[in-house]
């Protein structure tokens, strides 16, 4: 069984995407998601693991 290591960032943005189903592209709520995180704690999410 393989297991990829998976970024914190991208766990943010899957997260997200599925937990808001509204008239957006599920993607783009992930990344304003991310943003927004970013943005609150000043920081830059991983994009790599």
């Amino acid at each position: 069984m393989e297991t990829n290591m998976v970024s914190p960032r991208d766990v943010l943005v899957n997260y997200v995407s599925e937990m808001v189903q509204l008239a957006y592209p599920p993607s783009l709520i992930g990344e304003k998601a991310a943003e927004f995180v970013e943005a609150f704690y000043d920081t830059e999410l991983p994009e790599e693991y």
